[in-house]
């Protein structure tokens, strides 16, 4: 499972992201979403946010391979 979290500060901004992310993933918290895709492909989703967000925005992208993930060393990829 792969989750993208974001913190966008402006209100189109955010719009958008979620709007963009509603089609790509499952809404489990506000600004949070879950995917049910490779790696590669969550990838280049997390890659088409950046033609939306800008430096002030926060954006992550975290791979869950199994619960024990939840505790340790969780893959983490950051924009900007």
């Amino acid at each position: 499972m792969v989750v993208i979290a974001y913190d966008i500060l402006d209100d189109k901004r955010l719009r958008e992201v979620a709007k963009y992310m509603e089609k790509n993933g499952f809404r489990s918290q506000r600004s949070v979403f879950e995917l049910d895709v490779k790696m590669t492909e969550a990838k280049k989703i997390f890659n088409g946010l950046k033609k939306i967000i800008k430096k002030e925005d926060k954006c992550f992208l975290f791979e869950i391979k199994d619960k024990i993930d939840l505790q340790v060393n969780t893959s983490i990829e950051r924009i900007f």
